[in-house]
């Protein structure tokens, strides 16, 4: 939970919590480790949402954001 935390708040400092799929100030009762966003303008069409995977810690969060924004940016497409 709290890894997914950290990711969230990256991707909500980044290209704000708009493009989350679930509110990280969500009731706490509905947590999930599971976060799923889509950083581009179109962020209500599903078939654009990012990969998923695990992550163990949060450097290997740290690296797949990373690596995520660098694929994200070489689109070029408008991003939120």
């Amino acid at each position: 939970m709290s890894l997914a935390g950290y990711l969230q708040s990256k991707v909500a400092g980044r290209w704000g919590s708009g493009v989350l799929s679930v509110s990280p100030s969500a009731d706490p009762r509905f947590k999930t480790f599971l976060t799923a966003f889509n950083p581009f303008k179109a962020y209500n069409d599903p078939s654009q949402f990012s990969t998923h995977a695990l992550y163990n810690d949060p450097g290997e969060i740290d690296e797949m954001f990373r690596q995520v924004v660098k694929a994200i940016d070489a689109t070029g497409l408008p991003q939120a």
